[in-house]
């Protein structure tokens, strides 16, 4: 459950205290209304926008996280961008692109690095109209996204982890261009994000519609010794790709989604 996309300066802060502007607390909230219903949803919290692109700043984490009831079911989620969309300071500095994972860091990336959290990066993209500084922009993030945190060709990944999750999109133009008739340029940039999902055997059909009657889901108390809470497993649908599964019983484990077995698992997304 993505609760806000791109909060803005305008309309939200975050940890404002008792504020009607303040991010935190309302998601804060509202992710725990929702778990009272449903505790196997994972609550997606998108970052501020007051430095940087809407919804992309998480810094405030840092020193105020957001706190559910049950544990392991937050996602923080962010934006980025290229200077086709906006030319921030950082893509005019002298050492772009190595400067990059450094913004990045600062901003959202320390959540993963630091295994805080798992991070979604839910919209990124770009369209070219600067072919190179767009080209080292695209390959820095996904190799970033992949795991390689220090500098390019080393995984900086611990055995069994996944890269960051993500859903590809600018405006209207996702893995197919926005006349629909072809592939976007973005997508060869992510075939090194996509093999691993797509080795395994995926669904051939899916759900038309919720299933019916009302599974008996009680929000659980965590235990300490227990990565995740117990759920009741119900078939949904989805247009989220979860390591080659429906999304179902999914939780997290410092920076990782992990699935009902415990076994850490990216989720891939795409915009239409």
């Amino acid at each position: 459950m993505d609760l806000w996309d791109q909060p803005i300066a305008s309309k939200a802060a975050w940890n404002w205290g008792p504020s009607t502007f303040d991010w935190r607390v309302g998601a804060q909230s509202a992710g725990n209304a929702i778990l009272t219903v449903n505790p196997q949803w994972l609550i997606f919290v998108a970052g501020m926008g007051f430095s940087g692109w809407a919804g992309s700043d998480l810094t405030g984490v840092r020193n105020s996280p957001l706190v559910l009831k049950l544990p392991n079911q937050l996602v923080y989620s962010t934006h980025d961008r290229s200077q086709d969309s906006y030319l921030q300071p950082y893509f005019l500095n002298s050492s772009y692109p190595a400067n990059l994972r450094d913004v990045w860091r600062s901003k959202w990336g320390y959540l993963h690095e630091q295994s805080i959290s798992p991070v979604f990066v839910g919209s990124f993209g770009t369209y070219f109209f600067n072919p190179v500084p767009d080209d080292q922009w695209l390959k820095t993030l996904v190799r970033y996204m992949n795991g390689e945190f220090v500098r390019d060709n080393t995984n900086n990944l611990l055995s069994g982890q996944k890269g960051m999750s993500w859903a590809v999109g600018i405006d209207s133009i996702g893995v197919l261009n926005n006349d629909f008739q072809g592939v976007n340029d973005m997508v060869p940039y992510l075939a090194s994000g996509l093999a691993p999902l797509l080795s395994g055997t995926l669904p051939t059909s899916q759900p038309s519609t919720m299933p019916s009657g009302s599974p008996s889901m009680k929000p659980q108390t965590a235990s300490p010794t227990l990565p995740q809470p117990t759920y009741t497993s119900t078939l949904r649908p989805t247009n989220v790709l979860a390591g080659s599964k429906y999304f179902q019983k999914y939780s997290t484990r410092g920076n990782q989604i992990i699935d009902e077995n415990g076994n850490s698992i990216r989720m891939t997304g795409v915009n239409w």
